[in-house]
C-alpha cells in the first residue's frame, strides 16, 4: 500500500485518533507506519489549543492522534472543539480505546476482548429527574442524534458479509503485528490474551465484597454491605469466584476476534454496578458503556471501537485492559485503511494555485481554503490476508 503524501500543513490531516489514557495510546502507537517527528516535522498547533498531538501514517492515511487529558465526557468535549480549530479538515474522528460491557445482549454473549463500534452514543447521564425516577433524554430532538451521513455509510457497509468479514482477517493481522512490534521493542505492557480462566463474568446482583472475611467486624458480611478494603481488594482476594461457584461464566481460552455494532453508552462516570448496566442495556438496546463518546460526538463526525476489557460490573479490574486496548486499536487500523477521502473537483479546482497564498506561518491552511473533503469506505472489501474464518461478527 502506498504511503500518504507528505502532508503540508494541519489542514491535510483527514481523520483524526482520540484515545482517553496513555495505555489506548500505547495501542494505537504500535499500528502507526511512521511518525513525522521523526523527520523534524511539527505543525504546531492553534493558540488556546492544549491538546498534545502526534501526527504520523497509518497505510495510505496520514493521522493526527491527541490522548484527553482527563477521561470523560467534560475532557472530550473541550479535547474536540479545539481539535477541529487547530485540524479543520478532520472528516471523521475514531474514538478508540477500552470499554466496559453487557455480557448478555438480545441473546448474544460478548466476551472480555470483544470489540465495541457504535451505530448510536446514548448519554444516559444526561436526561430529566422527575420526583421518582430520572428519565434519560433519549429521543433524535433531544438526545445526541442520529449519525453523519458519512458515518451511516460506513457503518452500512460493515453490515455486509463481504466487508466484515475482511475487517476481522485484517484485524486479527494487525493485532498480531502489534504484538511482535511490542515484544520486539522491549515494551513493558502485555499484548498478550490474558490467562485461562481470568475472563470471569458473574451475575448481576453478585457484589464484589469480602465473602470469606477473616475479621469478624467486616461489614461485608451483613447483607449488601461492602466494606471500603473490598473495593481495593481483587477478587481472588474477596474469595468472590469461591462464592459465586456454578454462577460464574468463565470463557473459553483462545477465542477468535469479534466485532460488535450496536449502541453505546457514554457517561461522566464510570459503571460499576452489574443490576445498573443490565437495567440501561436493555432500556437503550446498549452493548458497552464508555466516557468520551458522547463529548466527540456533537464536534467531530465520529465512530468508538473500543475493546471490551471488563464488564461494567463491581468486580472491574485492570487484567485485560491492555489486551482489549490492542484489539480496538487493530480494528481501528484496519477500519483506516479501507477510508477513501478526497476533495471533490470543484474544490480541487478551486484551490489550483492558491494554496501557497492561504498558508500560514504555522503551516496551517487558512480557514476556508479548501472546501470540506468527500469521505467513502472502499467499497471492494477489506484487503484479504487470508483464512476469513478466523473472527466472528455480531450486529
Amino acid at each position: 500500500m502506498e504511503p500518504p503524501a507528505r502532508p503540508s500543513g494541519r489542514s491535510d490531516f483527514h481523520i483524526a485518533i482520540i484515545c482517553a489514557l496513555p495505555r489506548e495510546a500505547d495501542a494505537v502507537y504500535l499500528l502507526c507506519d511512521h511518525f513525522y517527528i521523526d523527520d523534524d516535522i511539527d505543525f504546531g498547533k492553534d493558540p488556546g489549543d492544549s491538546n498534545m498531538y502526534t501526527i504520523a501514517t497509518m497505510g495510505r492515511h496520514n493521522v493526527v492522534i491527541v490522548t484527553l487529558p482527563n477521561m470523560g465526557t467534560t475532557s472530550a468535549t473541550s479535547a474536540a472543539a479545539t481539535l477541529r480549530i487547530s485540524y479543520p479538515n478532520i472528516r471523521i474522528a475514531l474514538i478508540v480505546g477500552i470499554c466496559g460491557g453487557v455480557p448478555v445482549t438480545e441473546q448474544k454473549e460478548l466476551y472480555l476482548g470483544d470489540v465495541a463500534i457504535s451505530t448510536l452514543v446514548v448519554q444516559y447521564d444526561s436526561g430529566r429527574q422527575y420526583p421518582d425516577k430520572f428519565i434519560v433524554r433519549s429521543t433524535i430532538e433531544d438526545s445526541n442524534g442520529r449519525p453523519t451521513k458519512e458515518v451511516r455509510s460506513i457503518l452500512a457497509l460493515l453490515e455486509t458479509e463481504h466487508n466484515r468479514k475482511r475487517l476481522l482477517v485484517q484485524a486479527t493481522a494487525q493485532l498480531k503485528k502489534l504484538q511482535e512490534k511490542a515484544i520486539n521493542e522491549d515494551y513493558e505492557a502485555n499484548y498478550q490474551e490474558p490467562p485461562n480462566g481470568s475472563d470471569v463474568c458473574y451475575p448481576a446482583n453478585f457484589l464484589h465484597k469480602h465473602h470469606i472475611s477473616d475479621q469478624g467486624v467486616c461489614v461485608c458480611i451483613q447483607g449488601d454491605k461492602v466494606c471500603p478494603r473490598a473495593t481495593e481488594d481483587s477478587c481472588d482476594t474477596c474469595g468472590c469466584h469461591e462464592a459465586a461457584g456454578d454462577l460464574c461464566r468463565i470463557a473459553a481460552p483462545a477465542r477468535p476476534l469479534k466485532v460488535i455494532l450496536g449502541r453505546i453508552g457514554s457517561a461522566n462516570m464510570v459503571m460499576k454496578s452489574g443490576e445498573d448496566r443490565d437495567r440501561l442495556a436493555r432500556d437503550h438496546k446498549l452493548v458497552a458503556f464508555e466516557m468520551e463518546a458522547s463529548g466527540v460526538w456533537d464536534e467531530i463526525p465520529s465512530l468508538t471501537v473500543k475493546g471490551i476489557c471488563d464488564y461494567a460490573d463491581s468486580h472491574k479490574n485492570k487484567a485485560w485492559q491492555h489486551y482489549a486496548a490492542a484489539q480496538a486499536a487493530a480494528v481501528a487500523r484496519a477500519l483506516v485503511e479501507r477510508l477513501h477521502i478526497q476533495d471533490p473537483p470543484a474544490a480541487a479546482l478551486s484551490t489550483q494555485g492558491s494554496r501557497e497564498k492561504s498558508r500560514l506561518n504555522n503551516g496551517q491552511h487558512a480557514p476556508g481554503s479548501r472546501t470540506m473533503s468527500n469521505m467513502t469506505i472502499g467499497s471492494g472489501g477489506f484487503v484479504n490476508q487470508g483464512d476469513i474464518s478466523g473472527g466472528s461478527w455480531n450486529r
